[in-house]
């Protein structure tokens, strides 16, 4: 069960290998969003008229393109303040014995 938790709560990165991943992140996360930008201006023709690939997936396309860069970012900003996780583990570990005490009063 440790091994699990440890698997769904790695510790967060400090120092300068944090700031490296920020920093990718907010980079990759741009560049997302500007390579997406002028396909969420025309979603449902953006790769022009002699393409076989329907409307519907360039607009899906399009909005996973730009969508995705814009939640890396949202992601980044939640991910700033550093807060300590343990009572996020906590509250997984009690509701794990909750299940598991259900289970075993049956």
């Amino acid at each position: 069960m440790r091994r699990m938790t440890s698997l769904l709560f790695p510790p967060r990165p400090s120092g300068r290998f944090g700031v490296v991943l920020l920093l990718l992140r907010v980079v990759a996360g741009a560049a997302f969003m500007f390579h997406g930008w002028p396909k969420i201006q025309n979603p449902l023709g953006w790769m022009g008229d002699i393409s076989s690939m329907p409307s519907p997936l360039q607009a899906l396309a399009a909005l996973s393109e730009f969508g995705g860069g814009l939640a890396w970012l949202l992601v980044m900003n939640s991910c700033l303040p550093a807060r300590d996780r343990s009572s996020s583990r906590e509250s997984v570990k009690l509701s794990q014995e909750g299940l598991m005490g259900r289970r075993e009063s049956r």
